[in-house]
């Protein structure tokens, strides 16, 4: 699916090499301290609903560019649900189209990579390691035997579809399990989403960690915590790129 822009690259290195040494920037207890605060301040599910929680900080007009016939419209569908019973984890946006990534007043969309059962949290590394080698997925494999993946990865039926939904690169995904032989210490989820500028300090993706809500069923329709409510030292961060 087209969104009007430059297709979702997973294969930006120079963005994604700046992005992912960030991660590993901030010590894991001031990372457990941001989202702790977030948490205090959006509450627990089940959150109140109603249209109190559309306007403010969370609002999210619908991009001009997002049609009818993209699966992203979804997210206008199930935004309440999400924000009344999501449950709050850290994401990694591993793949984003360039208006998330340039500071243009163009909301943007991309996928983030996070734990598929959220109430259990997936190390920040580990969320790391695991979206690097998934956005190598779709090269790797064009290597063949000269791939430096296992050839039991190489051969895997899920590993191929998803280097085969990476190499398309505007696609959409709600909730698609990581194939475990690419991470079997954590169950992890893929999701598409809508980067909004006006949600982000800056105003563009200067960092790939967010703090994220996901749903406790599908679709897994997820949401990135407007930085209304984020802490005023990772916003500071996050303006800086050593979000994580």
């Amino acid at each position: 699916m087209s969104d009007g822009l430059p297709a979702i690259d997973p294969f930006d290195d120079g963005y994604r090499d700046a992005g992912l040494e960030a991660v590993s920037g901030v010590e894991g207890r001031t990372t457990d301290r941001w989202l702790a605060a977030i948490g205090d301040r959006i509450g627990t599910p089940p959150r109140a609903g109603g249209f109190r929680y559309l306007i403010g900080g969370w609002a999210a007009p619908r991009p001009p560019w997002l049609l009818e016939a993209d699966p992203l419209k979804l997210f206008y569908a199930h935004r309440a649900r999400v924000i009344q019973t999501g449950t709050l984890t850290w994401g990694l946006v591993f793949a984003a189209s360039s208006s998330a990534r340039d500071a243009v007043a163009i909301d943007g969309s991309g996928h983030v990579l996070y734990a598929d059962e959220p109430t259990r949290p997936v190390p920040l590394e580990r969320l790391r390691d695991a979206s690097e080698t998934i956005r190598r997925l779709p090269s790797e494999l064009r290597q063949g035997e000269a791939s430096t993946l296992r050839t039991e990865v190489r051969r895997d039926e899920d590993v191929v579809k998803l280097a085969a939904f990476l190499e398309v690169g505007q696609q959409r995904a709600f909730g698609w399990r990581v194939p475990p032989v690419l991470s079997p210490e954590s169950a992890l989820a893929i999701s598409s989403t809508l980067l909004f500028y006006r949600h982000l300090p800056g105003r563009r993706l200067a960092s790939p960690l967010v703090p994220l809500l996901v749903p406790p069923d599908l679709p897994r329709t997820v949401m990135i915590v407007p930085k209304r409510f984020w802490p005023r030292d990772m916003q500071a961060a996050w303006k800086q790129g050593t979000v994580g």
